[in-house]
Parts: C-alpha cells; structure tokens; sequence
C-alpha cells in the first residue's frame, strides 16, 4: 500500500478523497498507477516515451494493455544526448532492450513513430490512460497533454513523470502540467510521493502527477 500507513491509504483512497491542485499522496508512486486504473475498471493505457521498456514492463505485467510509442531517432530534437558520440547507436540500442523486455507479453505494443505522428493515429476518447514521458521541454510538454487528452475517456487518468521545476532549460514539465490544470478549470491534480519523504516511505526519485479528465 501506498499513502499514510496509519491511514491504511492507498492510491486509490488517495485520489478519491485528497483534493487540490498539487496534492500529494505521500509513500507513492508509479508503479501503483496501474492499482489505480483497475480500481476504476481501466484496462488500455499508452505511454509516450518508452526508453529502454522498464515502466513499459511495469504496466504490461499489471495486466494493462499498453502502447508505447517512442521515435527512438536521434534526428528527433531531444536534447539529452547532446555531445555524446552516435546517438542513434544509443537509440537503437534502447529499442532493442524494449523489444527484447517486452517480447513476452502479448498485451504490450511499440510503436516507433514520434508522439504527434502517433497521436494521429488513436481515436478520440479511445484510451482509459495516458503516461507521459517524452521530451521534457516546454513545447513537447505541452503538445503531448493536449493532444493526447484527448484520446482519453471522460473520467480516465492523463498521468507522466518528472513533476519538479527543473533548473536546465529542457526540463518544463511542473510548468506545463500547472498550466494546463488551471487553464481548463481541472480542480485536482496529483502528486505521487511527498517533497520530504520520510526514511522507510515509498517515494520515486522524480515524482509523477496525475489528473483526472473531466466527465
């Protein structure tokens, strides 16, 4: 379980009973996201930004359908490997780890194409979740919620990593996100695991957020 423990809090209770923009729900994090979308009868989901497959895994084996999309193209402008030598070499090799993690699980599909380019291929309101997880710098940031709220269910979870205000200008995330939830009037938004954890609490290195989409 994740949240007080005294409480015996969950994620689930968690969202269910915190409000507020920025709330956090204390010894959490994102592997409990899929607990959250089953308690909610959730079962598609796609992540935007895929890496190497580990969260990917995360997901598949929860019992989630999951799509993952991710260029895994240096020629992409995405900057965190500037000044290393063959960045596609580095690329490709992270497509293959994913691939290879993820060949035994029927339930989990990549995609290599660019978030827009994939996002046109997803019907609206056609997904119960979306993680997001791509280039962290504002642009991206903001292109991949709006565009990929959309092809959420009303009532379904838009949810991503790296919640913190960034000191390198690639890093925008908090910004978006904040943005977003009170542009469109979207009342809580969610925190997974406190700023100053205590010794023993579950709490992920860079934190996720979550929000619910409007019914």
């Amino acid at each position: 379980l994740c949240g007080l423990k005294n409480k015996a809090m969950n994620i689930v209770e968690g969202v269910k009973t915190l409000k507020g923009r920025s709330v956090e729900i204390p010894d959490c994090g994102r592997n409990d996201i899929p607990e959250l979308l089953k308690a909610h009868g959730m079962k598609t989901i796609a992540e935007i930004g895929v890496y190497k497959g580990e969260y990917t895994e995360v997901l598949a084996k929860a019992g989630l359908e999951v799509v993952g999309i991710d260029p895994w193209d240096e020629a992409v402008e995405y900057p965190y490997y500037n000044g290393k030598s063959n960045p596609q070499a580095i690329e490709d090799e992270n497509y293959a780890t994913a691939k290879k993690r993820l060949e035994g699980y029927p339930n989990a599909y990549l995609i290599k194409r660019t978030s827009m380019d994939a996002v046109e291929l997803c019907e609206d309101e056609s997904l119960d979740a979306v993680y997001i997880d791509g280039n962290h710098s504002f642009k991206y940031v903001a292109e991949d919620i709006a565009s990929w709220t959309k092809k959420v269910k009303k009532g379904g979870f838009v949810c991503g990593h790296d919640y913190f205000y960034g000191n390198k200008e690639n890093f925008h995330v908090r910004y978006v996100v904040d943005a977003y939830v009170a542009a469109h009037g979207i009342k809580n938004l969610w925190i997974l695991g406190s700023k100053n954890s205590k010794p023993g609490e579950v709490r992920d290195k860079w934190r996720s957020w979550i929000f619910q989409k409007p019914e």
